[in-house]
C-alpha cells in the first residue's frame, strides 16, 4: 500500500443506518485530484482504487494519498493513506484537508462509533473528513488517514455480512447483538437492536432461502377458534420465525428466534 502510494503521488505531481448530516461542514479551496485503479499481481482490477489530491501555494502544501473500494462496493469500506502537511512559510500556520467521497446509487453508509468523524451528505451523497494539522514554518508533518464503514444496498440492509443474500447467518449475527446499540444490526436507527429489526431482516428474507417455514395464507385458510391463523405446516416445524414479537425472544440453533405458538411443544 504504501510503496504504490509513493509511486502513484510522484505520478500525480505532474498532473453510517447511518450518520445523516445535510451540512457535514464547509468547503475549502479545491485541490487536484488524480483517480486510477488499483490491479493486482495478475494485471487485474482489484476492486480498489488510489486517489491523490494536492495543492501547492506559495505558504504551504498538501498531498493526500488514499485507498479505498470503488463506491458501488458493498461490505467493508475501508480508508486507508495518508497526508503530507508542509508550511513554506516563516509562520506556523493551521492547515486542513476535506475529504469527499461520493457513493453509488443506492448504496447506504454504516458508520460505526469507533469512526464518527465520518459524516455522512445524503443529498449529495458524500462521505466527508475534516483533517487538520499545526505546522511549524518550514516543517513538513505526515498524517495518517485511516477509517473503516460498511456499505449495504439501501433495499438490502438486512444483509449485516454482504454476501448478497439475507439469510440465517445475517440473522444469527443480528440476534447475537440483540440488545445492545450496536449500529450495524440497529436497521432502523432506533438506538438498540431489537424485534423492529428482526421484523425489518425477516420483510427482506431472499426467496431462495429454504430456512423459513411459510406463514399461513388468511384468504385460503381457515382461523383456528382461540389460536388465529394456523398452518398445517407448521405442526412438523422445528420452530417458526416470526416478524412482530411481542414476547422475549428464546434464542434457538443457528441463531433462530423460537416464538412459542400457545401450547405447542418444541421439538428441536
Amino acid at each position: 500500500m504504501r510503496k504504490a502510494l509513493s509511486i502513484l503521488t510522484l505520478a500525480a505531481a505532474s498532473n453510517l443506518y447511518a450518520q445523516d448530516n445535510n451540512n457535514c461542514g464547509p468547503k475549502l479551496i479545491p485541490m487536484t485530484t488524480t483517480r486510477v485503479p488499483l490491479f493486482n499481481d495478475e494485471g487485474e482490477e482489484s476492486g480498489y482504487m488510489i486517489t491523490v489530491s494536492e495543492a501547492d501555494t506559495e505558504t504551504r502544501t498538501m498531498v493526500a494519498a488514499y485507498e479505498t473500494p470503488y463506491s458501488d462496493s458493498i461490505g467493508a469500506f475501508t480508508m486507508d493513506g495518508d497526508i503530507t502537511f508542509t508550511n513554506k512559510s516563516p509562520v506556523t500556520r493551521r492547515q486542513r484537508f476535506r475529504q469527499s467521497i461520493r457513493l453509488s446509487e443506492g448504496i447506504m453508509p454504516i458508520i460505526p462509533p469507533a469512526f464518527s468523524e465520518v459524516c455522512w451528505e445524503p443529498d449529495i451523497r458524500r462521505l466527508i473528513t475534516y483533517y487538520e494539522q499545526v505546522v511549524q514554518p518550514g516543517e513538513t508533518i505526515q498524517v495518517p488517514i485511516f477509517w473503516e464503514i460498511t456499505t449495504r444496498l439501501e433495499a438490502q440492509l438486512a444483509d449485516v455480512n454482504a454476501d448478497g443474500i439475507v439469510d440465517a447467518q445475517d440473522q444469527g449475527l443480528l440476534m447475537a447483538a440483540f440488545g445492545t446499540d450496536n449500529p450495524l444490526y440497529d436497521l432502523d436507527q432506533s438506538g438498540v437492536v431489537d424485534s423492529a429489526d428482526l421484523g425489518i431482516l425477516l420483510s427482506q428474507w431472499s426467496e431462495t432461502s429454504d430456512d423459513v417455514i411459510e406463514g399461513a395464507d388468511a384468504g385460503e385458510i381457515d382461523p383456528v377458534p382461540g389460536r388465529g391463523i394456523f398452518n398445517p405446516e407448521w405442526e412438523s416445524a422445528d420452530y417458526i420465525i416470526a416478524a412482530d414479537i411481542e414476547i422475549d425472544p428464546m434464542r434457538g440453533g443457528n441463531g433462530q428466534v423460537r416464538v412459542p405458538f400457545l401450547d405447542w411443544q418444541w421439538r428441536a
